[in-house]
C-alpha cells in the first residue's frame, strides 16, 4: 500500500497541469467560434460582423492545439504500445463518434420532422453533425502516431503495422475509383481521408517539439504580444478580402486551420502555457476532463437556443458574445458533470 501511495503521489506531482490549461482553453475557443458562426454570415462592413470576425481571428488556435496536445502526451512516451494504443485509444474515439452521431441526427429528424430510411439515417450518421468532423480526422491522426513515434524514440518504423496501414490506404482508395457509389459508401470514405490527418499530425509534432523546450517570463510576455498583434491583424486581413475580393460578402479567408496567423497563434498559446510550470491546483484536471463532454454537447446548446430566438444577434456582439459564450460553457459544464455520474453512459463523454 505504501509503494502504490508513493506512485500515486509521484504521478499527481509528474502531472503537467499546464497543458490541463491549454486543453481547457482550446475548449473555449472552439465553443466561442460555433457561438459566433449564428450570425456570422452577415454584411462585412457592418461593425456587429466586424466584431465577430475579431472574436472569431482570436478564437482560430483551438482545434489545432487539440492535435498538439495530442502529439505532446502520446509522442512523449518512452514506449506505445500499438495493440493497446488501438483499443483503448482510437477504438474509444471511434464509439464516441458513432453515438454521437446517432444522437444528433436523431435529434435533427425528430426536430425537423424528416424522418428518412434507414440508409438515408446511416448516411446522415456518417456525415455527422458539423462540428462532429474533428473526431475521425483525429482516429487518422491517431493511426499515423505509432509510427511518427517509432521514428522518435527508437530511429526505426514497425514495418508491418506500416504495411497494413498502407494497405487499408490502397483499400480506401480503390474504394473512390468504384462507380455509382452509394452516398453512404460516399460519406464512409469522406471520413476516413489520410491527407487531412497526415497534414494535422505535422500540429501534433510540433506540439511534442515545443512541450521539450523551456519557456521564461521573457517568452511568455513575447508570446502573449505576438498573439494579440497576429489575431488583429489576421481580423483585418479576412475584413479586407471579404471587401476587396469576395464581392463584399463575409468569407472565411485566413480562418483555415493551416494558415500561417493560425499556425502562429497556436504556437504562442502553447509556449505561453508551456511557461507556467508551477501550477499546482488540481481543479484543472477535473475541468480538463470534462472538455470532452463540452465540446460534445455544447452545439445542442447553441442550436436550441437559437431556434428559440436566442443567440449573439441580439445585441452588440461586446456584450452579447461574451455573454452566450459563459452560458453554453456552463450550460455544457453542467450536463458533463451530470451524464458523468450515470452509469455505462458516463463512458461516451
Amino acid at each position: 500500500m505504501r509503494e502504490m501511495s508513493e506512485n500515486i503521489k509521484i504521478t499527481v506531482q509528474n502531472r503537467r497541469y499546464n497543458l490541463d490549461i491549454v486543453r481547457c482553453y482550446a475548449c473555449v475557443m472552439v465553443v466561442l467560434i460555433h457561438v459566433v458562426a449564428i450570425d456570422w454570415y452577415i454584411d462585412p462592413n457592418l461593425d456587429k460582423w466586424k466584431l465577430y470576425n475579431l472574436f472569431d481571428m482570436f478564437a482560430r488556435c483551438g482545434v489545432p492545439l487539440f492535435f498538439m496536445l495530442s502529439g505532446i502526451l502520446f509522442l512523449e512516451k518512452e514506449k506505445l504500445c500499438i495493440s493497446r494504443f488501438l483499443s483503448h485509444n482510437i477504438f474509444r474515439l471511434v464509439k464516441l463518434w458513432l453515438v454521437w452521431s446517432i444522437f444528433y441526427e436523431s435529434y435533427l429528424q425528430l426536430r425537423t420532422h424528416t424522418y428518412s430510411g434507414i440508409k438515408e439515417f446511416l448516411t446522415g450518421c456518417i456525415n455527422g453533425h458539423y462540428h462532429l468532423w474533428f473526431l475521425p480526422t483525429l482516429i487518422m491522426v491517431y493511426l499515423i502516431f505509432p509510427i511518427i513515434h517509432e521514428g522518435i524514440h527508437n530511429n526505426s518504423l514497425n514495418v508491418k503495422y506500416c504495411l497494413v496501414l498502407f494497405g487499408a490506404i490502397i483499400f480506401r482508395q480503390n474504394l473512390i475509383i468504384l462507380p455509382n457509389k452509394s452516398d453512404l459508401l460516399n460519406a464512409i470514405l469522406e471520413k476516413t481521408n489520410f491527407t487531412a490527418a497526415i497534414i494535422y499530425t505535422g500540429y501534433a509534432v510540433l506540439g511534442y517539439y515545443l512541450s521539450k523546450k523551456k519557456y521564461g517570463k521573457n517568452a511568455r510576455i513575447l508570446s502573449c504580444l505576438i498573439y494579440i498583434v497576429v489575431s488583429i491583424a489576421g481580423a483585418y486581413g479576412n475584413w479586407w478580402y471579404s471587401i476587396y475580393y469576395n464581392g463584399g460578402e463575409a468569407a472565411e479567408w485566413l480562418y483555415n486551420y493551416f494558415s500561417i496567423p493560425t499556425c502562429i497563434q497556436a504556437v504562442c498559446v502553447l509556449c505561453f502555457f508551456l511557461s507556467f510550470e508551477n501550477i499546482k491546483w488540481r481543479g484543472w484536471k477535473y475541468l480538463s476532463s470534462c472538455t470532452l463532454g463540452v465540446y460534445l454537447v455544447h452545439p445542442f446548446i447553441i442550436e436550441n437556443c437559437a431556434y428559440k430566438g436566442i443567440s449573439v444577434a441580439n445585441g452588440n456582439p461586446l456584450i452579447t458574445v461574451p455573454i452566450m459564450l459563459i452560458i453554453m460553457l456552463i450550460g455544457s459544464l453542467i450536463i458533463t458533470v451530470l451524464i458523468k455520474k450515470i452509469p455505462i453512459v458516463n463512458r461516451y463523454i
